[in-house]
C-alpha cells in the first residue's frame, strides 16, 4: 500500500512516499499537469487529482481534457483512460 503525498510541479506531479523516496511519475510524457494558461506570478494550479482507486493502487489525475491513471509504484505506464477523447474538446471534468 502507497501513502504519500501529491505535489502539482511543472510539468508534472511527484508522489512523495513517507519512506523519503520521490517518484516522478510522469516521467516521459508530453502532457501538462499544470494549467498552463495560468498567468498569475506564481506556479501554475494543478488540474487536478480525482482521488485513488481501491487499496491506493492508482492515483487518477487531470490534465487539460483528460483522465490519467497513475502506478504509485511507477512500475506500470501511466493509462490515458479517457483514451485522449477531451483533448479533441470534450470535457469530462465539471
Amino acid at each position: 500500500m502507497c501513502i504519500g503525498l501529491v505535489f502539482p510541479t511543472l510539468p508534472g506531479f511527484v508522489i512523495r512516499q513517507f519512506r523519503r523516496k520521490t517518484t516522478k511519475l510522469n516521467e516521459g510524457l508530453k502532457i501538462r499537469f499544470a494549467d498552463e494558461e495560468d498567468d498569475h506570478p506564481d506556479y501554475p494550479s494543478a488540474y487536478g487529482v480525482a482521488g485513488w482507486t481501491k487499496n491506493d493502487e492508482q492515483l487518477m489525475v487531470y490534465d487539460r481534457y483528460d483522465l490519467w491513471a497513475f502506478d504509485p509504484q511507477n512500475h506500470e505506464p501511466p493509462v490515458n483512460l479517457t483514451k485522449m477523447v477531451g483533448s479533441k474538446k470534450l470535457s469530462f471534468a465539471t
